[in-house]
């Protein structure tokens, strides 16, 4: 039987979640802002392309891109709000409830003319993108108002941490972009400096860009509903 408390939490669930995908979206795009201007000034060598998302939010990588995407979910248990954040706090990845690591590499090729002077020739740009989620393991034994406020946090949860990854694919994109453009130099010595770091400067501005997410989310606190049951 449902009690009064399960009744009202269920009533408001949908609103809630609409209200929080909507402030996510904005903390997003506030954090993308972030790393525009983190690169904009830095050398006019860098390029920060257009924006392409899915329906759901998730960013695109460029053909030249490419994207390894691994998610892992780790167990909690908990026959309350309390219990189950408390197991999250201490199990979670570094202590968060979820957490989400990105890493870019690439490689390039250059010839040189019969001059000498060093074009690049091919290139090459990778990001993996490593999330991290809660899965409740008793979960079965709750009422379905507590599972549905659980599902509708982990939606959340997950939208929070999938602007993390968006940031990794946009600075994969401004990166592969970037290398594009970079003109010839007197040496291939010199062509692959430029091209390392300029896309040192990029993944940095978007490691801030990450940082000011978390700074403008509380760490997802401001989007993420919290479990009071």
């Amino acid at each position: 039987m449902l009690r009064v408390q399960d009744l009202a939490l269920r009533s408001w669930l949908p609103m809630l979640a609409a209200a929080l995908v909507t402030l996510a979206a904005y903390f997003v795009l506030s954090a993308e802002k972030s790393a525009k201007e983190a690169l904009t000034p830095s050398t006019s060598l860098i390029v920060v392309p257009p924006i392409h998302e899915t329906d759901d939010g998730i960013a695109v990588p460029h053909a030249n891109v490419s994207l390894s995407n691994v998610e892992n979910m780790y167990d909690v248990t908990g026959a309350n709000a309390a219990e189950l954040s408390q197991a999250m706090q201490k199990d979670g990845p570094r202590n968060y409830w979820a957490y989400t690591n990105w890493a870019i590499s690439w490689s390039h090729a250059t010839e040189a003319d019969s001059t000498g002077v060093c074009k690049l020739k091919d290139s090459q740009v990778s990001v993996n993108v490593k999330l991290t989620l809660p899965r409740w393991a008793n979960a079965p034994d709750a009422s379905d108002a507590r599972r549905q406020s659980w599902d509708a946090m982990l939606v959340a949860l997950r939208k929070h941490e999938q602007g993390h990854a968006n940031n990794g694919i946009r600075a994969a994109n401004a990166v592969a972009a970037s290398i594009s453009v970079v003109p010839a130099q007197t040496t291939c010595e010199a062509l692959e400096t430029s091209i390392d770091q300029t896309s040192k400067d990029i993944v940095k501005a978007y490691r801030k860009a990450d940082k000011d997410y978390d700074r403008l989310t509380s760490h997802g606190d401001k989007t993420i509903p919290d479990l009071k049951w």
